[in-house]
């Protein structure tokens, strides 16, 4: 973002300073005035481009600040009249340009040196009138340059003000969609899309730590697909990762998150799915939908290829904590496996 901003300073100043130059000479001020403001617009241009050119932008911000607060406007204030124009406001563009280009000790100090020097510079013809010899503009000429002064410095301001907020939103908005990126990949298995073992801890935690009677109404499924590593060997890795996608998303068909639930792959061949029901029975059902859903599944790699799963239901609230409901699913799981595979089961 800060890049960004740089560019739109390099560029605002070039055209404040060419403008300026030409609202000089228009004014048939002094040839030292008009010759002050085009050395300005000549080496703003010149950094500006070097700096970006060999992509020196952090160093190129400091010498861009200090060069542009500390000599060149201070030339152009000496030369277009001082405090009886309407040079002052130019010097107020110098301290909205430290501000977004600088950070830290860089811009207090650099806001300190460019603030004693104009002071400096303001009040030394009071002192010492003649230090100087700056003549005062007639009022009509006085009148006509601080409009214009105004019209330039303010123009400047506006379009750096907009651009810095649109440069920080833009920045914010890419944060966040980075943030919700990360946040996506730390809770999701990346094959399957479904949440990771590490956000199905965190979930079934929340349940048990709840202490209330939510816990009573919830299920957990633990599915295991059957002779998975046959498939794989057989048919290879791929395919065996188009079964693990294909039954993910027959898993997500049946979930509900507005209603708590979730679907979870645990590892390897191993998902779980957390169910909201109001009877074993009913949890049961859709586990046992979705066992029939891929078993009725047809693949093109082998029309005779049956895959299936085999299931083990347990009701949340049999249980004190995380650790016992899910070593108690996964025993059941187990026995699913020990009878014959391919079914759900689960202690009434």
């Amino acid at each position: 973002m800060n890049d960004r901003i740089y560019l739109f300073v390099v560029l605002i100043s070039i055209i404040l300073t060419l403008l300026t130059t030409i609202v000089t000479l228009a004014e048939n001020s002094s040839p030292h005035a008009g010759l002050s403001v085009f050395f300005a617009f000549f080496i703003v241009s010149i950094i500006g481009y070097i700096s970006i050119k060999y992509n020196k932008m952090k160093i190129g911000k400091l010498i861009f600040s200090y060069i542009f607060g500390c000599v060149l406007l201070p030339c152009v204030y000496l030369y277009c009249e001082g405090i009886n124009s309407g040079a002052p406001l130019y010097l107020l563009t110098s301290y909205f340009i430290i501000g977004l280009l600088l950070t830290g000790k860089s811009a207090i100090i650099c806001y300190v040196v460019t603030l004693t020097l104009h002071m400096i510079l303001i009040w030394i013809p009071y002192f010492h009138p003649n230090s100087f010899n700056i003549e005062p503009l007639s009022l009509e000429a006085r009148y006509f340059d601080n409009a214009i002064a105004i019209v330039l410095v303010g123009f400047a301001l506006f379009t750096l003000s907009i651009v810095s907020l649109d440069s920080y939103r833009k920045e914010h908005d890419s944060n966040k969609e980075l943030l919700t990126k990360l946040k996506n990949m730390s809770e999701h298995d990346e094959l399957s899309g479904l949440y990771n073992r590490r956000y199905l801890y965190r979930r079934l935690e929340e349940l048990y730590s709840n202490n209330n009677d939510e816990i009573n109404s919830y299920y957990i499924a633990m599915y295991d697909l059957d002779n998975f590593k046959t498939i794989n060997d057989t048919y290879g890795h791929l395919f065996g990762d188009k079964i693990i996608v294909y039954f993910s998303d027959i898993l997500k068909r049946n979930i509900n998150e507005e209603a708590g639930e979730l679907a979870s792959r645990f590892g390897g061949e191993e998902f779980i799915c957390i169910y909201k029901a109001s009877t074993l029975d009913k949890a049961y059902a859709k586990a046992e939908s979705i066992r029939l859903n891929l078993q009725l599944s047809e693949w093109s790699e082998d029309k005779n290829l049956t895959t299936t799963v085999s299931t083990g239901l347990v009701p949340c609230k049999k249980f004190s904590n995380t650790t016992q409901c899910l070593k108690e699913v996964d025993d059941l799981l187990y026995k699913a496996k020990e009878s014959g595979k391919n079914q759900v089961y689960y202690n009434k």
